[in-house]
């Protein structure tokens, strides 16, 4: 349940509210069955997820630091064939497709798949330059800002990790790569949030 709470999390302002459903809740730590009221067996609500745990624990740490983040629309999953470009003479029109992980939250989510997902915000220098050129608050390049784009990779990771679960099956090809990406994702992650 915990690592599909966190697939939720959008800002940290909602840190504090999920701590305190989390206190409220108890998640089912076991694989056993349980029984519903009409008798049906079935299996426990969620998985449990150690590297999401340990991401939420990552969160409560720098919640500081994500606090800061300034708000605003993020599709996070921001790459060539999810951008339709349209040029009508010499006017371009851009359109974002595939929004199905689209939030309200720090805007350093975005640049998650742009160039190399696996690369550091640090070194991102296109992308960078290229949105800063053009946006009136530009993403600085900071230890903050390193904190909040490694935990947008360990959520993408955590989503990587859980959505295999209701979009394949292990003999299909998206179950692996997902395993495989989510693996690398936390790695990057946790590599700068355990150091800070």
């Amino acid at each position: 349940m915990l690592d599909t709470i966190l697939t939720g999390v959008v800002s940290s302002r909602c840190f504090i509210l999920l701590s305190k459903f989390l206190q409220a809740v108890k998640i089912p730590r076991d694989s056993s069955r349980r029984e519903t009221p009409q008798g049906v067996r079935t299996a426990p609500f969620g998985r449990r997820s150690k590297r999401g745990e340990r991401l939420f624990e990552y969160a409560q740490k720098y919640k500081s630091v994500i606090e800061k983040a300034e708000c605003t629309m993020v599709n996070y999953d921001l790459w060539d064939p999810n951008v339709i470009c349209v040029t009508d003479k010499d006017n371009t029109e851009f359109c974002w497709i595939d929004p199905e992980r689209s939030f309200w939250g720090d805007k350093i989510f975005d640049f998650i798949c742009m160039q190399n997902p696996l690369f550091s915000v640090k070194a991102k220098k296109e992308s960078l330059k290229i949105y800063n050129s053009v946006t009136d608050v530009p993403v600085e390049e900071n230890r903050d800002t390193e904190i909040r784009y490694a935990f947008a990779q360990g959520l993408m990771g955590l989503i990587m990790e859980i959505e295999k679960y209701y979009r394949y099956t292990p003999h299909h090809f998206g179950w692996w790569r997902n395993i495989a990406t989510g693996a690398v994702m936390y790695k990057c992650a946790f590599r700068v949030l355990k150091n800070g």
